[in-house]
């Protein structure tokens, strides 16, 4: 999985953009000209079709991505708040326990192994 290019999505919706003003300007040559023809011609490319297609293409491409922007704001929101809090119960709550317990359990109890093992295991220390 990978994030969403700002800058891709902007340079697509630009070309949509473009490609919208080009059908719109193609299919005002083909109006006008079957106008002359007063509807009498052979068979000219309807592109209304077209422009409306691109114009759907650009309207969802533009509301996936501001939906994106929407889940990247509320996933950095959750990241700030697991932070915090992991943060706080490492340092705050974790760390004085042990340190309480380490002072309490003598190195001949069988319970200090384990506390040895907490203490390496919230401090990242391996052996």
């Amino acid at each position: 999985m990978h994030g969403i290019s700002k800058s891709k999505h902007e340079h697509l919706i630009e070309s949509l953009l473009l490609l919208e003003k080009l059908l719109a300007e193609e299919q005002a040559i083909i109006k006008r000209a079957n106008a002359e023809l007063n509807g009498n011609g052979a068979d000219i490319a309807d592109y209304s079709g077209e422009h409306k297609l691109a114009a759907v293409y650009r309207e969802e491409l533009d509301q996936i991505y501001t939906q994106y922007n929407t889940i990247l704001v509320s996933l950095a929101e959750v990241i700030e708040r697991y932070d915090k809090l992991f943060n706080h119960v490492r340092l705050e709550y974790v760390s004085k326990k042990l340190k309480e317990l380490k002072r309490k359990v003598s190195a001949g109890e069988v319970r200090f192994d384990l506390l040895k093992d907490n203490i390496h295991t919230a401090y990242g220390i391996s052996d």
